[in-house]
């Protein structure tokens, strides 16, 4: 299980996208991969690879309850493991840790154009953490805590962690501070920001 649910992690490596820990150039990837994080490589560690345009999803040769993702039809995952036949409609997720970094690093740096490249979605088809925030901000209006934002977005039930666990203060910070131009925080407070303002 990664430390990051998929918003977590996009949020992370939009943050990230052309400074030294996340480079693009000639069609390749360059990446620091982020700490902690539970994939092969080590945290730390910099990581070289192909940006693709579309990917499919593969059961793991030696562990069918782990999805990868695979580029072509070598049978080798993204991560370099070997993988099997592409995934069925019972394997809805990439869950090797370092197929999803590759993956959602590869969305980042290539939005979907006409041909479209698949998107890493929640299972559960449920909100993204920043959308539900600004919901329930928009609710309520004026300031809330991020403790109390993270109780109001567990108590709505919307939005769900990968691992079930329910939201924390800290990641109600992470994300509003990842979506500046979204929200306004001074503290540990945040409301959404006034439309047509921003800090660049």
């Amino acid at each position: 299980m990664t430390p990051f649910d998929v918003d977590d992690l996009r949020a992370w490596l939009e943050d990230q996208l052309g400074t030294p820990t996340f480079g693009v150039e000639d069609g390749s990837i360059t990446l620091r991969v982020p700490e902690p994080w539970p994939g092969s490589a080590g945290a730390g560690d910099v990581i070289n690879f192909d940006i693709l345009r579309s990917w499919e999803a593969a059961f793991d040769a030696f562990a069918p309850d782990i999805g990868h993702a695979t580029g072509d039809q070598s049978g080798t995952a993204l991560c370099g493991a070997l993988t099997a036949a592409p995934a069925t409609e019972g394997l809805v997720e990439v869950t090797c840790a370092d197929c999803l970094l590759r993956v959602v690093a590869m969305e980042v740096a290539l939005p979907p154009g006409p041909s479209g490249s698949r998107r890493i979605v929640h299972a559960t088809n449920t909100p993204t953490l920043h959308a539900e925030i600004a919901r329930i901000l928009g609710q309520r209006g004026g300031w809330m805590t991020t403790s109390e934002l993270a109780e109001a977005v567990n108590e709505a039930g919307r939005y769900r962690k990968r691992d079930g666990s329910p939201v924390a203060p800290l990641q109600i910070h992470g994300r509003t501070r990842n979506y500046s131009k979204l929200f306004e925080r001074e503290g540990s407070r945040v409301r959404l920001r006034a439309s047509g303002e921003g800090d660049g």
